[in-house]
């Protein structure tokens, strides 16, 4: 409904930022086809009006719901897409950008290129103020699928107790964001079966 009144009064990047969040939430809800529409046109108007940070961000944002889709190939040529230009972008973005790759590279085989660019994406988000616990919560969900898959349990403890303390801190408390915190739930049901507690996952 927003997107027409929006449209009426020409406002481009208020029609990026509500295409944007449509496409988010339908990619949450599993109908990867209509968010990746939604974001094609929400990154088209946020070019139209000059917003390249914006648009890098939702290329990010796609390259997320590909990979959530299973297509590891599209979503590794976005999340390259989102970093290109690399000086000219915000630390969120390349930090966005390198915990998505990161899971491509768990995906695909490549746990030292994973370790690599999602131990690069905490960095660059611990020296960086101002960041929502939400996206600090990305490298360290990474982290941790990737130190169980590699048989590091004492280490995906420590990623999802730090994950979890950032939750919980939060103003208001990150539990109540079910999206964000799905991921370092999910991690934690990981992390116990791969420690034989199959009734706790």
């Amino acid at each position: 409904a927003a997107n027409p009144a929006l449209a009426a009064v020409g406002d481009g990047w208020g029609l990026a930022s509500a295409v944007r969040h449509l496409g988010s939430g339908l990619g949450l809800g599993g109908d990867h086809a209509a968010a990746t529409a939604a974001i094609d046109q929400a990154i088209a108007f946020a070019e139209a009006v000059g917003s390249a940070d914006d648009a890098a961000w939702m290329r990010a944002e796609r390259g997320m719901v590909r990979l959530r889709a299973g297509d590891l190939a599209g979503a590794r040529a976005d999340l390259d897409g989102a970093a290109a230009g690399h000086a000219a972008r915000s630390a969120m973005v390349l930090a966005f950008a390198d915990a998505g790759l990161g899971e491509v590279g768990r995906h695909t085989g490549d746990p030292d290129r994973a370790r690599a660019l999602l131990t690069a994406a905490r960095r660059r988000l611990d020296e960086t103020t101002g960041v929502p616990s939400r996206i600090r919560l990305l490298p360290l969900t990474g982290l941790a699928r990737l130190a169980v898959s590699c048989g590091q349990l004492s280490e995906a403890r420590g990623f999802l107790a730090e994950a979890f303390r950032l939750a919980l801190a939060a103003e208001p408390p990150l539990i109540q964001d079910r999206p964000s915190i799905a991921g370092a739930t999910e991690a934690l049901a990981d992390l116990a079966l791969a420690d034989g507690r199959a009734a706790d996952a």
